[in-house]
């Protein structure tokens, strides 16, 4: 069993009773309609797509792009703040932040944005397990991320969100009480509880990327494109002497040499260019590398430089960044500040236009 299904199991039996007291705190009342509204179209069972998943990992432009959005998100600094009036006042060691500090005894709070953007990109879904303190079901002492692929949202028609389904590897579902799961998300126009990933949108352009790779790999790699070089010999070589040294030079090419000696006029050689069918590849690559990078960066990033990438790079930290920054702080907020530390605080990242 691996760390994180221990960390569950451990976790899920140290709030049991608190779950108890809570379902019988819960407001009861009828919830048919938002019921019905919040599960339209939306399935019970965990989405498994991993083949998919894997795949779009193994594609460079992807992968750079989900590194690139990760590692940008998770460099900007997460405050607590109150309000105050009509204003928002940063609060010095808030417990949140104090726990953020320290998330758990494996990985930091870097890993763990990191990890949550990754999940955000390729299942439109990312989650954390929030372990209470102990007998004080109140108190969040760690938190752990939960692989996307392995957690799903149950509904009920009175609670909304009855628990989350974690899926063990024995195919158990282990329920969790939602208090101590956050769900981040991106909006989906077809559910209210699983997110639309930015890989559903990459699915074409993926297997675009794939196959033409493959292709460029086989054209340049196995032998199968078009010589770079031509080497003509002398039209009046009988078939003996044309064998002969045909072998010699393949051979002298084998082994690197840089020097080929022969008998002035018996030889020629020339240098074949990249045909009109190699540059249609390479630009339809750059075609899909710019539509992967607008998918899951909002810009074609790669292969810019100079006053054209810091333009790009500003507007992308604007337009790309800074909203998901409110997009995560705003759902971290309403699952994890309000119900432990009060409504009157919220969860912001501090604004990397600054």
């Amino acid at each position: 069993m691996s760390t994180i299904d221990r960390i569950v199991r451990w976790g899920v039996g140290r709030v049991a009773n608190a779950r108890n007291e809570w379902i019988k705190a819960t407001d009861a009342e009828d919830r048919t309609l938002a019921y019905q509204i919040l599960t339209a179209r939306t399935p019970t069972v965990p989405i498994t797509d991993d083949e998919q998943r894997q795949k779009a990992l193994a594609v460079s432009w992807i992968y750079s792009a989900i590194q690139l959005l990760a590692r940008e998100f998770s460099a900007a600094k997460l405050e607590v703040k109150e309000t105050q009036g009509e204003q928002l006042v940063s609060i010095n060691n808030h417990p949140q932040e104090v726990l953020f500090r320290h998330a758990n005894p494996v990985v930091d709070i870097t890993f763990i944005w990191q990890y949550t953007i990754a999940w955000m990109q390729l299942r439109g879904n990312a989650y954390w397990f929030l372990a209470p303190e102990a007998g004080q079901p109140n108190v969040i002492s760690e938190i752990w991320p939960v692989p996307a692929d392995r957690i799903f949202p149950i509904p009920d028609d009175k609670k909304l969100i009855k628990a989350y389904g974690y899926k063990l590897p024995s195919g158990q579902i282990q329920p969790i009480d939602p208090r101590y799961i956050v769900h981040y998300m991106y909006p989906n126009p077809f559910s209210l509880i699983d997110g639309l990933a930015p890989l559903t949108a990459a699915r074409i352009p993926l297997e675009t990327e794939t196959g033409t790779s493959t292709f460029q790999r086989d054209t340049y790699v196995s032998g199968r494109g078009v010589p770079h070089s031509i080497i003509m010999l002398n039209e009046d070589m009988g078939d003996r002497d044309f064998i002969s040294v045909s072998n010699q030079i393949k051979e002298e090419f084998e082994q690197e040499r840089k020097i080929i000696v022969a008998r002035s006029g018996d030889l020629k050689v020339a240098t074949v260019g990249i045909s009109q069918k190699d540059m249609d590849l390479i630009n339809q690559r750059k075609f899909t590398r710019d539509e992967l990078d607008i998918i899951f960066l909002g810009f074609p990033l790669h292969g810019a430089s100079g006053t054209e990438l810091q333009q790009l790079d500003k507007m992308f930290k604007e337009k790309t960044v800074h909203p998901l920054h409110k997009l995560l702080s705003g759902q971290l907020s309403l699952q994890m500040t309000q119900p432990y530390y009060g409504a009157e605080y919220i969860s912001e990242f501090e604004d990397i236009r600054a």
